[in-house]
């Protein structure tokens, strides 16, 4: 179905739609070899109102329209009638959500702290890991693998965790882009992929593949301290476990189990497991969307914002990927 769907779709979304696109259709189809699954409404619709978020559900909605498209004479008429009755049910609710700029009750509660307080949080939970390992909080050297022995493997899988949180705590929140985020060691012309760009001391994110990239083109994020300790003392666990001494080709997102270690590569996987992530480590359950929200209600109403020029203002932003218009759409307002 994944390569079915690609050669359908090809050349006609923005890299990161046609990623998205594809991974929804394909996980949705569940082994099917054509769109005719799409005829399965009951199913389908159940998967589909299991998303809360109105913005959710409808670009879903979309992904089977333009699924639909590509051989209609497999989607009987009825079966396009329960999917335009459904789209249209959705339409009102979808636009006031999208025009009703105000905190849900589950963002208030997200968002009745700020982001130094949550960083300050995920720090002290990393200390606290490694001194229940008597590890130190540094690349792990040959002879501190050693003497973890097997239990390098559920030290692996709860530092995996804590560099999920790090990557939207203490670096501005990209989407779920990570997931499938590559590593280099030396420049590459590969325009397709993002990368974690790692040289000596030098870290940055080389964005090519991104919800906005069509507008922005490439962007080069330079990442933060705090992110690039933990990626350090991450790949120096991670290496061991896929046997190997150079970098590993993907920065994230592994299952680790004592069978051996495989790279998942799956955006929407993180975003899910994500929410639950967080309550454990943090006793909050941020998604990505609400990491982002964190980040922009500490960026707009930092004393500095009130101070930038424009250029500068849309840099900040643009560490999200975002320009300054969307910026103010995650900066929500209470309900009157």
């Amino acid at each position: 179905m994944e390569s079915y769907l690609i050669e359908n779709f090809k050349d006609k979304y923005a890299k990161t739609t046609l990623r998205k696109r594809v991974s929804f259709l394909t996980q949705l189809a569940d082994g099917a070899k054509d769109i005719s699954f799409l005829n399965d409404t009951t199913r389908i619709l159940h998967k589909l109102n299991s998303y809360t978020n109105p913005s959710t559900r409808w670009t879903m909605f979309m992904h089977i329209v333009e699924a639909s498209k590509i051989n209609p004479s497999l989607i009987k008429p009825e079966t396009r009638k329960v999917y335009d009755d459904a789209i249209a049910k959705l339409q009102p609710e979808y636009q006031s959500h999208i025009n009703n700029n105000v905190k849900s009750e589950h963002d208030k509660e997200l968002l009745d702290t700020t982001l130094p307080e949550q960083q300050d949080l995920l720090k002290q939970a990393i200390s606290n890991y490694f001194l229940s390992y008597h590890v130190d909080f540094k690349p792990l050297t040959a002879t501190t693998i050693k003497r973890l022995g097997a239990g390098l493997i559920p030290f692996a899988q709860g530092l995996q965790d804590l560099l999920y949180l790090s990557a939207y705590l203490f670096q501005p929140a990209l989407r779920a882009d990570y997931a499938s985020m590559r590593v280099a060691t030396k420049a590459t012309k590969d325009t397709t992929n993002n990368y974690l760009f790692k040289r000596g001391n030098k870290m940055a994110l080389l964005m090519h593949s991104f919800k906005n990239a069509k507008k922005f083109g490439s962007m080069e994020i330079p990442v933060r301290a705090d992110f690039a300790n933990i990626i350090n003392v991450w790949l120096s666990v991670l290496k061991p476990l896929i046997h190997t001494t150079k970098t590993p080709e993907h920065l994230m997102h592994y299952a680790i189990a004592t069978t051996g270690t495989k790279w998942i590569g799956n955006d929407d996987s993180l975003a899910r497991n994500l929410p639950n992530i967080s309550k454990r480590i943090l006793g909050r359950d941020y998604g990505v969307n609400g990491f982002r929200k964190l980040w922009e209600s500490y960026i707009q109403r930092s004393d500095e914002d009130a101070e930038m020029t424009n250029e500068q203002r849309q840099k900040a932003h643009g560490e999200m990927l975002h320009g300054v218009a969307v910026a103010e759409l995650y900066n929500q307002t209470d309900a009157k």
